[in-house]
């Protein structure tokens, strides 16, 4: 299956090294479709964040859930080609048979809420999903190889982004090009399923 039309770039740093590898890794017993889960606050917490990988990665083909803490209206997200579900519905996703293939989390929603952070703990120490934190904050001693993603819109992206956020009533001054994570940087660019492009 190819991956999103937009690209994740890992990006080496002092904590790690986005070193690329021929062979998928192992993730235990997943859904057959391609699965991303987004843990945001609200809907604009999402947009703002990963507007712009949630289209591209949806426009690819794979289905993207986005659990909120708090929701007001899923308008934003369905223009993105994303669900919305309660926070609520989370442990449903916790058996071997239902993780997915990779889990984007905001940093205030992870401090905040409990399970969440246990989620997200046992996906990343598990090796279940590749993990990342929306913005440049990772959890202190959560693993090792942590490195910076950067997603870099298509010209697509940015127009469906910005719609997201009209509808969203955030008006931004400028659409940044690219949008950037923080988390695992050897578990995205070792599966083939996920576009990568080592800087």
């Amino acid at each position: 299956m190819s991956g999103p039309h937009g690209q994740v770039t890992p990006v080496t740093t002092q904590e790690g090294s986005a070193e690329s590898s021929d062979a998928p890794r192992p993730f235990p017993r997943q859904a057959t479709r391609h699965l991303l889960v987004v843990l945001g606050a609200e809907e604009s917490d999402v947009v703002c964040a990963a507007g712009g990988l949630i289209y591209d990665w949806s426009l690819g083909g794979w289905d993207v859930v986005v659990y909120l803490g708090v929701s007001r209206d899923d308008r934003p997200l369905r223009i993105l080609g994303a669900k919305a579900a309660p926070l609520a519905r989370l442990d449903g996703l916790r058996s071997d048979s239902s993780w997915p293939q990779a889990i984007i989390a905001s940093s205030p929603l992870y401090h905040q809420d409990r399970a969440v952070r246990e989620y997200f703990n046992e996906a990343s120490l598990r090796d279940y999903a590749a993990t990342a934190m929306l913005g440049d904050d990772w959890p202190a001693g959560l693993g090792q190889g942590i490195g910076q993603l950067k997603h870099r819109l298509s010209p697509a992206a940015r127009a469906f982004k910005l719609q997201a956020m009209l509808a969203a009533e955030l008006t931004p001054a400028t659409l940044e090009p690219i949008e950037v994570f923080r988390g695992f940087a050897q578990r995205f660019t070792s599966n083939r399923f996920i576009d990568v492009a080592p800087t």
